[in-house]
């Protein structure tokens, strides 16, 4: 991608569960938005997981990595989490 373009990343969160996606990125990727969506909820339910969408955007050129981690803030890291990376090449 080009420098100043944006992406969406866009993952299934549970708030209710006190699971959320934490995420790194390196110095040359900017979250510009930050929104989480509630799931679809026709019985008024508690709890209903939904999903939560950045907006981020390239602001340097090189190799560039968003890294996520799905977990309680609280709780030590095992190594069983949910994980992803991904790899972004700035022009």
């Amino acid at each position: 991608m080009k420098k100043g373009e944006n992406f969406t990343i866009s993952l299934r969160e549970d708030p209710s569960a006190v699971y959320l996606w934490e995420l790194n990125l390196s110095n040359g990727l900017n979250i510009l938005d930050d929104e989480y969506i509630e799931g679809q909820n026709p019985e008024n339910l508690t709890g209903v997981p939904g999903t939560h969408l950045w907006v981020i955007e390239a602001t340097a050129p090189g190799s560039q990595k968003v890294n996520g981690i799905y977990r309680r803030s609280w709780e030590n890291i095992t190594g069983t989490e949910e994980k992803f990376t991904l790899n972004v090449e700035v022009e």
